[in-house]
């Protein structure tokens, strides 16, 4: 029985990891080449807010984000220091999911992504040489994370969250999924206790049996 819920949890969290992947990496693409640049359009961005309510989410958004940044003109550099700046965000956006009110705690929780991509990818085109100017580019890029963190992330952890109390079992958190096999245990061990009482009334009777016959 453990086997089978630990893989029927671990299918769960790579189906649904996977999705989130896909969806951020769909979303960087549909928006080439504004994507990339000093002010992005990047929806994908709302997603960075997941990890608030899946644990999956995190390294879902690492891989997502060095495969979509395949297209970035930076190229390889952006598919890694960008990969990075957001696995550190999206870990420190999971450390949030315990801060209440969960308000507080959304809020709290974009702010990795916003400020460690606008003070990390000015730096990281400034070392390559780009002529920008520095906290020109920090303050766009706040700017646009903050709108697509913010505007399209809140909205999507608010309806996961209610179809989560809905009990509605792809968005269960793999800690709530029901534990349906741990219920019918005790049963099985109440039938187990039943059986002595059984064996003792037959040795009764044949006890009474073989005495009636002495007589």
């Amino acid at each position: 029985m453990k086997e089978s819920k630990l893989k029927r949890q671990s299918t769960l969290l790579v189906a649904r990891g996977a999705v989130f992947c896909a969806m951020y990496v769909a979303l960087t693409y549909a928006f080439m080449p504004l994507a990339y640049g000093a002010f992005q359009i990047r929806p994908s961005e709302g997603l960075t807010l997941l990890p608030l309510l899946y644990p999956e989410a995190v390294p879902a958004l690492w891989i997502g984000c060095m495969l979509g940044n395949v297209g970035s003109p930076t190229g390889a550099w952006d598919v890694t220091i960008g990969g990075a700046i957001t696995l550190v965000a999206a870990l420190l956006t999971r450390l949030c999911h315990r801060i209440k009110p969960r308000a507080l705690g959304v809020v709290i929780g974009g702010l990795p992504p916003v400020l460690l991509n606008a003070f990390g990818l000015p730096l990281l085109w400034h070392l390559l040489g780009a002529e920008v100017l520095y906290w020109p580019n920090v303050g766009s890029i706040a700017l646009s994370q903050a709108v697509f963190v913010y505007a399209v992330g809140v909205p999507l952890v608010l309806l996961c969250d209610r179809l989560c109390r809905k009990g509605v079992g792809a968005f269960l958190p793999v800690s709530k999924l029901p534990r349906a096999q741990k219920a019918v245990e005790p049963i099985c061990e109440a039938q187990t206790e039943v059986a002595p009482s059984c064996d003792g009334q037959e040795e009764h009777r044949e006890a009474r049996g073989e005495q009636n016959i002495g007589d």
